[in-house]
């Protein structure tokens, strides 16, 4: 049985490394064997990874192979959705752009995914007060930023006349 996707962004393509590419290509190869052995009872589900059969694998034997995995490794009540959030929290703290993000996640908006994982970018407004001031800098504009500066700490009082504007 399978169930409508969350939202029509939940069908997407994205850029895979050629490294998963072979994967994908070794599981189909292993597929079109399964489909000469099995015959006519070959059930083609349309799905990636299949039982030999070719019928699709329960979501929950997935998720239950999944939890042995991360308790084999050492780290327990690790759920599938968890490795989503970890791969997009890994790419925003390696500064993959977040609209790049949204995109593979298949959120509506960047708003989204900004919401959710901004978190993982603590001292964002820090570098980027230093990346702008590096920019000034090679701009020749750390003068102008100094008196910039220096205006907004200390503003001169403006005198209007009585009812003025």
């Amino acid at each position: 049985m399978t169930l409508p996707t969350k939202t029509q962004k939940s069908r997407r393509l994205i850029s895979i490394t050629p490294e998963v590419a072979d994967v994908l290509r070794q599981t189909k190869g292993a597929q079109i064997l399964n489909q000469v052995e099995f015959g006519p009872l070959w059930q083609d589900s349309g799905f990636v990874f299949t039982r030999p059969s070719g019928a699709p694998i329960d979501p929950e034997l997935v998720t239950k192979a999944v939890a042995k995995i991360a308790k084999a490794a050492g780290f327990t009540g690790i759920r599938l959705h968890d490795l989503c959030h970890t791969h997009a929290s890994l790419m925003m703290k390696a500064g993959i752009n977040p609209k790049v993000v949204s995109e593979r996640l298949g959120h509506s908006s960047i708003a989204v995914t900004m919401d959710i994982y901004s978190h993982v970018l603590p001292g964002l407004q820090e570098d980027a007060a230093e990346k702008f001031a590096k920019i000034a800098e090679a701009k020749g504009a750390d003068q102008c930023l100094n008196s910039c500066c220096q205006i907004v700490a200390n503003p001169v009082p403006i005198h209007r006349p009585r009812g003025g504007k």
